[in-house]
């Protein structure tokens, strides 16, 4: 029988509520915004560069001390990245064995909010579902997520 990484570390596939699939897209879109600004960076640099070596226009010298320090600022950015990622995996893992129980219009919906980064406008029209039927749709897979029947009393607070 197959067990799931998730399970296999011993990781809590219990609990999976709306708080902690907030914490969960805060936490990813963090990353995202992380790896946007190391790209930033980077290009930055790049173009530093390439203007020092004459390539386009102006020439001349680069501000060494300004690419160095953009340099170790983005050193320092991909290691806070890195700590966090493997936490983010780790969460991931642990919210994928739990969507099993889903069913899969349920699932595309958590995973397009939670983990793609849309918005609920968004994922209503990836899903061709109203607003008001995702808010629905939103509020039952939260319900089967906690393990209750019925509607999700947190419902109104999307």
């Amino acid at each position: 029988m197959w067990i799931s990484p998730a399970k296999e570390a011993g990781l809590d596939l219990h609990n999976i509520d709306k708080i902690r699939l907030k914490a969960f897209r805060s936490q990813a879109r963090e990353m995202q915004l992380l790896l946007e600004t190391i790209a930033a960076m980077r290009a930055t640099v790049g173009a530093k560069i390439t203007n020092a070596n004459g390539d386009i226009g102006g020439g001349g010298q680069p501000d060494g001390t300004d690419t160095e320090r953009t340099v170790e600022k983005i050193i320092a950015l991909e290691q806070k990245y890195n700590s966090k990622r493997r936490s983010y995996v780790e969460e991931r893992l642990i919210i994928e064995d739990a969507l099993n129980i889903l069913e899969p219009n349920e699932r595309a919906l958590i995973r397009l909010y939670y983990f793609d980064l849309h918005t609920w406008e968004e994922t209503a029209e990836r899903l061709h579902y109203s607003y008001q039927h995702i808010h629905r749709l939103h509020a039952s897979a939260l319900s089967k997520l906690k393990g209750e029947s019925g509607e999700c009393s947190s419902s109104s607070e999307l």
